[in-house]
């Protein structure tokens, strides 16, 4: 019996010694430069990656604020782009935990990557932004220049009705009118393209469509902002038909001088 006791205690104090030995080698090999060096770059990785999320979310923050802020953006696109921002926001802030969580450098070199690959915030919803936002100021400025035609409209009656010619400045008026309402056509078009739009992650057919919509986006932001400065144009001649005809209210400064789309 004492022979068996002895061997359990043998026993116990071997495999004692021998996980103690386990322990020893393991924080050996925890710090040994390698290791160090590993644990430095994970560091590294990990500040990068909340580096790049934060102005990420930022970046959508202001740009939410900025939508919320439009006048003429209607309520169900503003909702929706809400929606979408918040969206992008949340997985950023899902994404974030599990970088700070990530031991294995392989792992977290896969979800920074992602950071950019999947969410596409730069490359996507801030154009998408910046597109909406060109199309609210070109509503803005077309609403301003169809107030002035509305006062040109009633100078060149009054021109009329004093037996002035007016067909060429009627001409031009008709210029403007179409001018003015095709901005706002090109504005409504620009938003559709691009309100709906969500980020690729990765799927090469997305990332081309998204490409197609926001390129159909920026073309019709450049044709309504022409159609503007033509239509400032045709209300500078139309002012400076009225000021030859010297009839009282016509010898005013531009109206349409200082408005830009």
């Amino acid at each position: 019996m004492k022979k068996i006791n002895f061997l359990i205690i043998a026993s116990l104090l071997l495999a004692l010694t021998l996980s103690t030995s386990i322990a020893s080698a393991e924080t050996a090999a925890s710090s040994s430069p390698k290791a160090k060096k590993l644990d430095a770059a994970v560091a590294r990785l990990i500040d990068r990656g909340d580096k790049a999320i934060a102005n990420r979310i930022d970046a959508l923050t202001e740009l939410n604020t900025r939508i919320q802020d439009m006048k003429l953006v209607s309520a169900d696109n503003k909702a929706s782009l809400a929606s979408q921002i918040q969206t992008q926001i949340t997985n950023l802030n899902t994404l974030k935990s599990k970088i700070d969580a990530d031991t294995d450098l392989a792992t977290l070199k896969t979800d920074v990557k992602s950071i950019t690959g999947s969410f596409r915030i730069f490359a996507l919803v801030i154009p998408q932004g910046r597109i909406i936002a060109s199309a609210d100021r070109l509503n803005t400025v077309a609403g301003d220049l169809s107030v002035v035609a509305n006062k040109l409209q009633t100078r060149l009656t009054e021109a009329q009705n004093a037996g002035k010619d007016i067909t060429s400045l009627n001409t031009i008026f008709t210029e403007l009118t179409a001018k003015i309402s095709d901005a706002k056509t090109q504005a409504t078009a620009a938003v559709s393209h691009v309100v709906n739009l969500t980020p690729d992650n990765d799927d090469a057919t997305i990332v081309a469509s998204n490409k197609d919509a926001l390129k159909l986006s920026h073309s019709d932001i450049k044709v309504g902002q022409q159609d503007l400065v033509t239509a400032r144009q045709d209300i500078n001649k139309i002012l400076k038909g009225l000021k030859a005809f010297k009839l009282p209210g016509t010898t005013g400064t531009s109206t349409a001088s200082s408005t830009n789309p």
